[in-house]
């Protein structure tokens, strides 16, 4: 099949940016391209060249405008169209591809009533082929609210690559555990680790207020925050620095390291 993936996220793909989706479709691509025809369309971004293509993948970037797109589409010719979290673009897309499959993938639960009407949001399901999601509390929440043929969604969660990960028993790792919990003196202490991106979408704050209570209660507990506001973004922004003020209120070591 020629397949074309449509990730119009801030990030370029492939991901030396970082990028949560960008790292996903990498991934899959990889798979996908030994047995397809693959485009990748993602956004612009500087330094980076608009079109390249890199171990049998064909990578173009542009400024994702929907004409871009249109026009992008209407040139080729596509049997699926894969479009990463951007809803809005199902409809112009199916009116320059009739006769493609269309799937959307959603990675966050922007499917709420608040961000498209009930007749926008079953206008672009019904455009769809399939819908996938990467947890089931999104699956469910499209499939209560809209009128939408069950067996389009489906839940696919998102893998690990364990084999990146070496287990903590092992001899080089036991040291690096003891020079760690020695750096940041709580070799004593239960260690609650918290990654990712530090937005006010990710509900940290809402987390260090569940920490606080814990702390109350268990205070031989310390907190280690590995993150920043954004991929490649080391300065504290505003809701960092309120991060902090949080952060100072509860009574457990608390540590970010960016």
């Amino acid at each position: 099949m020629n397949i074309l993936m449509i990730v119009g996220e801030k990030r370029p793909i492939p991901w030396s940016k970082g990028g949560a989706i960008q790292t996903y479709v990498d991934e899959v691509s990889k798979y996908l391209k030994n047995e397809h025809q693959l485009t990748i369309l993602s956004t612009a971004y500087p330094s980076i060249g608009e079109e390249e293509t890199f171990d049998s993948i064909r990578y173009v970037r542009s400024n994702l405008t929907v004409n871009e797109i249109q026009q992008f589409i209407q040139i080729e010719s596509f049997d699926l169209i894969h479009i990463f979290n951007q809803a809005r673009l199902i409809v112009p897309i199916r009116e320059v591809a009739p006769d493609s499959k269309l799937v959307l993938s959603i990675h966050s639960n922007f499917f709420k009533r608040e961000h498209f009407t009930r007749f926008e949001a079953n206008e672009i399901l019904q455009q769809l082929d399939h819908i996938i999601t990467n947890n089931e509390n999104i699956t469910k929440t499209i499939s209560t609210l809209f009128k939408i043929d069950r067996t389009k969604l489906k839940t696919i969660y998102s893998g690990v690559k364990i084999e990146q990960f070496s287990h903590q028993n092992t001899q080089q790792n036991q040291h690096i555990r003891k020079n760690i919990r020695s750096e940041y003196d709580i070799s004593d202490k239960k260690v609650v680790l918290l990654t990712g991106q530090f937005s006010p979408n990710k509900g940290v704050d809402i987390f260090l207020e569940a920490i606080k209570q814990l702390a109350d209660k268990y205070p031989n507990m310390a907190l280690i925050m590995v993150s920043s506001q954004a991929y490649n973004d080391y300065h504290d922004g505003e809701y960092i620095s309120y991060l902090r003020e949080l952060a100072e209120k509860i009574q457990i070591p608390v540590f970010h390291s960016g």
